[in-house]
Parts: structure tokens; C-alpha cells; sequence
């Protein structure tokens, strides 16, 4: 574009800058892989979309809404998040892929402080001790082999250490044992009440309090 008294008028394409046909050709290139990725209907309502910027705007308003939209379902998913309980007839698998789906739909709206919170935890009434076979999961470990631990089937998992489990800011799980091999982290219902937590479980949910 040309200033002129106040004025933009537009340039013609033989006084662009080498600068501007550069960018002028990127442009072209954006919007045609753009046009190849989308549907008839969503090429019909970009198609008269000056650049690849405005297209792009175009299809994410058309997708995710306009700013309000998008709140709206944040603040929505966050509820779902809070409010999350298993449901009657419900499959474990069934309950992680829910849980995931969830998620996902956070992450992709911005939502990534819920990640560090967002561990899957069984509870156990058998196990005496809280334990996990993932290591990127402690915030602090103490490597100490302190024998074995014996599952349901009677097998048999080494102790390699223990730590605390959690996000520093939030919550932490402490004195959990980290088992080779173990597929899951295990809460202790043992463990918990003798730190003084109390564990109600109902129908479709349980509540884990500090009553100490």
C-alpha cells in the first residue's frame, strides 16, 4: 500500500518490493495448502478471503467460535473436569478414555496448568504402602532397594526407592514406594486413614477428607 495525503492506495504488483513479492508469494503458498485441506463448504466460505490470514480467521471462528464461545466452553469443561465421577456401569477403560477425552478438549483450549494434576490413581484396599512404577512422577526419590512387595497373584515387584508424588504448588502424595515394574500408582486406603485421612466411598464416588 501507498500513502498518499492520508491516503492508502493500493500498489501495483510491478512496484512491489522484493520483501513484498516474497511475502506475496508465502501467501500463495499458505492459502493453496489451506484450500486442499478443507471441505467444499469451508472452501465456499473462504473463497473470496483476500490472504491466508483472513482464511485462517474465517475457519477459527467457524470452528472454535468467537472469543465468548470459547470461554464458555473452557469454563464448561472445567465444571465436567471438577465434577468428574465414575459412572453406574461404567468400565475402568471406559472411565480413562472419558477422563482423557476431557483432557484433551482442556489442552487444546489453553487449559495446560490442569496437567501436572492429572494422575490416575487406584485405590487400593490390599496394598499396605502408596506405590507407582513411574519415575518421571516423583518430584523427589530416595533410591534405597528395600526388597519386595506381593501383589494379589502372589508375584512378586522390587522396591527401589520412595519419594513424594505430585505437583510442588498443589497436591503431593508422599512416602510412595517406586515398585519396578508396576503398570499403575496405587493409593493405600491403610495408609491414608493412618495419616489421618478419612475415605467415605458411595454408590458412584468416593471422598478422601483430612480430618485430623
Amino acid at each position: 500500500m501507498l500513502e498518499k495525503d492520508d491516503v492508502s492506495i493500493e500498489k501495483f504488483w510491478s512496484q512491489w518490493t522484493d520483501a513484498e513479492n516474497k511475502r506475496a508469494k508465502f501467501d500463495c503458498i499458505v492459502k493453496n495448502i489451506m484450500t486442499s485441506a478443507i471441505n467444499s463448504d469451508e472452501f465456499f466460505m473462504v473463497s473470496q478471503c483476500e490472504s491466508s490470514k483472513e482464511m485462517w480467521d474465517t475457519l477459527e471462528v467457524t470452528h472454535e467460535g468467537t472469543n465468548d464461545v470459547k470461554m464458555a466452553r473452557k469454563h464448561a469443561l472445567i465444571q465436567e473436569y471438577e465434577m468428574f465421577i465414575m459412572l453406574k456401569g461404567e468400565s475402568i477403560a471406559d472411565v480413562q478414555k472419558r477422563f482423557t477425552h476431557i483432557f484433551n478438549h482442556l489442552m487444546s483450549h489453553g487449559k495446560v496448568c490442569l496437567m501436572k494434576n492429572l494422575e490416575m490413581w487406584y485405590l487400593d484396599s490390599g496394598c499396605s504402602k502408596h506405590m507407582s512404577g513411574d519415575k518421571s512422577k516423583f518430584v523427589n526419590i530416595n533410591f534405597k532397594q528395600e526388597g519386595h512387595v506381593t501383589y494379589g497373584d502372589n508375584n512378586k515387584g522390587k522396591i527401589l526407592g520412595r519419594g513424594t508424588i505430585g505437583d510442588k504448588n498443589n497436591f503431593l502424595v508422599h512416602d510412595v514406594l517406586y515398585v519396578e515394574g508396576l503398570k499403575h500408582s496405587l493409593l493405600s486406603i491403610n495408609q491414608l486413614c493412618d495419616k489421618g485421612y478419612q475415605v467415605t466411598f458411595k454408590p458412584n464416588s468416593c471422598k478422601i477428607c483430612w480430618v485430623q
